[in-house]
């Protein structure tokens, strides 16, 4: 006797949600939430389920044509990447929190723009960095990472490199607050009894952007992704092709 057991079954032909073309299932994976997703080829999309079997989401339609998106896989930063083997031999990365609702609790006060002057906020003026980005003294080196991430990512979109630094002072100028501070008092609960949150807080002159880090987790960097995505940056695949950083 089998000792498997069948929990949920569903999918039926079509192009709808939770429906799948006839040439059939190029891939499919599972999160560490517990989301499923399936390279639904012959639709040229990635088809994302929940626990329950559940459509919640559809990655990547309408990009490209062919039987596109062969394959499948998601890793424990957050990312999925997929194979294209009709349209251009590439492989393709997505960001997962763009598609909710992957993140188990979503960012909460993400105003942008930044810095006030008037109603802008101002990471850049006169081809002077006009904002700070600031770590805490003991920072972690995944929190470093993303703070020069965010540090390189500006200076290609304005030719200005914003300073990256410490918390020992409270600095003159915009302040954006990557990690724990004890500048702020943002905080999201840490740990892998948690979910892989994070926060984009914009308070007067600082915007802190903190995530969940512990372990594998990499909260924090998808605050910093959020913001750059707020600021108009986009990466769909990993050819400079598909990533937009915008030039001011």
């Amino acid at each position: 006797a089998s000792s498997t057991m069948e929990l949920f079954a569903g999918g039926t032909a079509g192009s709808g949600p939770g429906e799948f073309h006839l040439i059939g299932v190029g891939g499919i994976d599972i999160d560490h939430l517990g989301n499923v997703y399936v390279a639904d080829t012959g639709n040229n999309r990635i088809q994302m389920f929940d626990s329950d079997g559940n459509s919640v989401k559809e990655i990547g339609a309408g990009m490209l044509t062919g039987n596109s998106f062969s394959d499948v896989g998601v890793d424990s930063l957050g990312f999925l990447y997929t194979v294209n083997k009709a349209f251009d031999y590439q492989l393709y990365k997505f960001m997962l929190s763009r598609y909710p609702p992957y993140r188990a609790e979503p960012a909460v006060d993400v105003k942008i723009p930044l810095l006030k002057e008037g109603d802008i906020l101002l990471l850049v003026k006169d081809g002077e960095p006009a904002a700070s980005i600031i770590i805490a003294r003991d920072a972690s080196l995944k929190v470093v990472k993303h703070a020069r991430f965010l540090q390189k990512t500006i200076e290609q979109m304005t030719g200005v490199r914003l300073p990256v630094r410490d918390d020992s002072r409270d600095w003159e100028g915009a302040q954006i607050l990557v990690g724990p501070s004890k500048l702020n008092d943002v905080t999201v609960p840490q740990g892998f009894d948690q979910p892989e949150a994070y926060r984009v807080v914009v308070e007067g002159r600082k915007v802190s952007l903190v995530g969940n880090d512990a372990g594998p987790y990499q909260g924090t960097g998808y605050a910093v992704y959020d913001l750059l995505w707020e600021l108009g940056c986009g990466w769909f695949g990993p050819d400079p092709l598909y990533q937009v950083i915008p030039e001011t």
